[in-house]
């Protein structure tokens, strides 16, 4: 059976790490994983990708470059 990974921070939390480092945010949607593969979409501000992590060890990873809204109605699907 898969895992699934959820990462929650809390609120006052995320805000007191931008105050002090700032960054930006990223949101990564995975996709059902399959035998010694993994597909997600990862959104940054200003930048979506999908990728693929392949290998016993998911060394081997390939990124292709999404549109925005393509990536946003992939997240919507997940």
């Amino acid at each position: 059976m898969p895992i699934r990974r959820l990462l929650i921070i809390a609120p006052s939390v995320v805000h007191l790490i931008r105050q002090e480092r700032g960054g930006e945010r990223v949101l990564e949607g995975y996709l059902p994983e399959q035998p010694q593969r993994s597909t997600f979409v990862q959104t940054e501000e200003a930048h979506s990708s999908l990728i693929l992590e392949a290998g016993a060890d998911k060394a081997s990873e390939e990124q292709a470059d999404l549109p925005p809204a393509h990536a946003q109605a992939l997240l919507t699907v997940i």
